[in-house]
């Protein structure tokens, strides 16, 4: 093994005692001839794990941990009806300690809100004006069909054409 991948697993599972049984035997049998990733290994059991294991517990006191519970402990239920509890979710999801969230946020909802209001009445309109359209243009064939037939329009003499026609 070599001493590069072996001063990373030291650095972050074997001084733990995180890593497979495996792999901690392959990094012991390196430490045994490798003098200088046996000193990284004391050094840094010195200098990283040894002050936390020497250090003494620091426990808070007890006014903390009411404070810690009585913020996450179940808030009471609303009484107040749905539309409330709506503006009181909504108004919490734009006081959000980062602006550019709910400035996103308020951007995609309100270009939401308007694709979905204005594409379907714009879509049918586009749709009538285009039936209109077509519905004009036959109509105007129909009415001056005489007149192409008269000045030999209507001869276009391709099978094809006079088929459909």
């Amino acid at each position: 093994m070599r001493c590069e991948k072996v001063k990373d697993l030291i650095m972050t599972g074997y001084l733990d005692g995180e890593l497979k049984s495996s792999l901690k035997k392959r990094v012991d049998e390196h430490l045994l001839y490798c003098q200088s990733c046996k000193a990284f290994a004391a050094q840094l059991k010195d200098t990283v794990i040894k002050p936390f294991k020497e250090s003494t517990r620091l426990r808070p006191p007890q006014s903390v941990w009411e404070g810690v519970k009585a913020a996450i402990s179940p808030q009471e239920e609303y009484k107040e009806g749905f539309l409330q509890r709506l503006r009181d979710d909504i108004a919490e999801i734009f006081t959000h300690r980062k602006p550019v969230f709910a400035l996103a946020t308020a951007l995609t909802l309100v270009i939401a809100v308007f694709i979905f209001t204005k594409i379907p009445f714009n879509g049918k309109r586009a749709t009538n004006n285009y039936l209109q359209e077509q519905i004009d243009f036959l109509t105007y064939l129909e009415v001056n069909e005489d007149y192409y037939s008269d000045n030999g329009y209507m001869d276009l003499d391709t099978a094809i054409e006079e088929y459909f026609l």
